[in-house]
């Protein structure tokens, strides 16, 4: 809210909370300025990104112009009742902050094997995904080295030298997908080695 507070008239300061689902204690909805625009994603946190939902928090004003673009059925009446029903099942929300945060602990010991030996230039970890700065080429390596087993890693480029893994987490539950991706690494570090003799 202090940069909003700094910009012209008629300036907006726009905020993407696709992820505060998970951690709502930080989003700025709580003290919203008339010049901020908050955008909120329904298929990050609640998993169903297919049902193409989003919200957006602002001054009426603002929220009035947004409505004449739209028109009256910018959303569905199926996605409309999902999206009520989620919204109002606070005890699956809380237990889904927990299952979140579990899961990604554990999908960060999972890979700690693969990126300690790789030690990356930087780890940045949140709820959702982790992110990793690596060189391009051995960003590439991995990248391409899980995608011949099915599993797909964003990349996403930085500059001509580094770039950034990003690795969703993954379920406790799904045994199948642990073990992949557990003998996926291991071939991976096993086919270093083998370079490196």
């Amino acid at each position: 809210t202090g940069w909003a507070s700094k910009l012209a008239k008629n300036c907006y300061v726009i905020v993407d909370e696709a992820f505060m689902d998970v951690t709502p204690q930080h989003s700025v909805l709580a003290d919203l300025p008339h010049n901020m625009i908050v955008l909120r994603s329904f298929g990050k946190f609640f998993g169903l990104a297919g049902l193409r939902l989003g919200f957006v928090f602002a001054h009426q004003q603002v929220r009035q112009a947004l409505q004449q673009k739209m028109g009256l059925w910018s959303v569905n009446g199926p996605a409309q009742y999902i999206a009520i029903k989620a919204l109002a099942d606070q005890p699956w929300q809380t237990q889904a902050r927990i299952n979140i945060e579990q899961d990604a602990l554990y999908t960060q010991r999972i890979f700690a094997p693969l990126f300690d030996m790789l030690t990356p230039a930087k780890i940045q970890h949140q709820a959702l995904f982790s992110s990793y700065w690596l060189a391009s080429n051995t960003a590439e390596d991995i990248r391409e080295f899980f995608a011949q087993s099915g599993i797909l890693i964003r990349k996403i480029l930085i500059d001509d030298q580094l770039c950034l893994l990003r690795i969703g987490i993954m379920s406790q539950l799904d045994l199948s997908s642990q073990d992949r991706v557990k003998q996926t690494i291991q071939d991976f570090l096993s086919n270093i080695n083998r370079k490196e003799k």
